[in-house]
């Protein structure tokens, strides 16, 4: 999924957070997963994959992740599309350069979507999503309603957008917290 209103970004899952550090180089892949349905009625998918922990240099090591995706979508009629997704991203320990042990993390987001056409030219997507992360004490919210308008002659937007501080993707992206927007 992605969400782009105006500047705002918001993508609870961003398949290039697996496998590059945050520097962009190449992490290796252990093991991964996944699994396709798509029909007229329906869409369904789900992926799991593990990363490889690196310690290439005592301040650059980034530990063993295993991620988890997971996305349904129901149409109903031609009009309308409700769906969900969630994504999980866990952290092994980690031992630092001094030998002390730091602890793994995880990260959960739940989100919800719609789409809804209201004839040829008008339409809503919608988005709500909700962030946990590692003892539940990180939790945060983001979402997005888009209107359009679409004819010959005219392309009009309305969107309306808010992310908490806390919202975390950790299997996404979001570009700025602790805002709402209007675009």
């Amino acid at each position: 999924f992605d969400f782009s209103g105006g500047s705002m970004i918001i993508q609870p899952f961003f398949s290039r957070r697996i496998g590059l550090n945050d520097a962009g180089q190449p992490i290796p892949i252990d093991a991964g997963a996944r699994l396709v349905y798509r029909s007229v009625d329906r869409n369904a998918g789900g992926m799991v994959i593990r990363q490889r922990g690196t310690s290439d240099s005592p301040g650059d090591a980034s530990p063993a992740t295993t991620f988890a995706v997971g996305r349904y979508s129901q149409n109903f009629g031609r009009n309308v599309r409700l769906g969900g997704l969630f994504t999980l991203r866990t952290e092994a320990d980690l031992t630092d350069r001094t030998g002390a042990r730091l602890p793994g993390k995880s990260n959960w987001v739940g989100a919800a979507d719609g789409f809804f056409r209201f004839g040829a030219a008008h339409s809503l997507s919608t988005m709500i999503m909700h962030s946990v992360s590692t003892n539940g004490q990180d939790r945060g919210v983001a979402g997005f309603a888009q209107y359009y308008y679409t004819s010959n002659q005219w392309k009009l937007w309305w969107t309306q957008s808010a992310v908490t501080k806390n919202f975390t993707p950790g299997v996404g992206f979001v570009s700025r917290s602790d805002v709402v927007a209007t675009t």
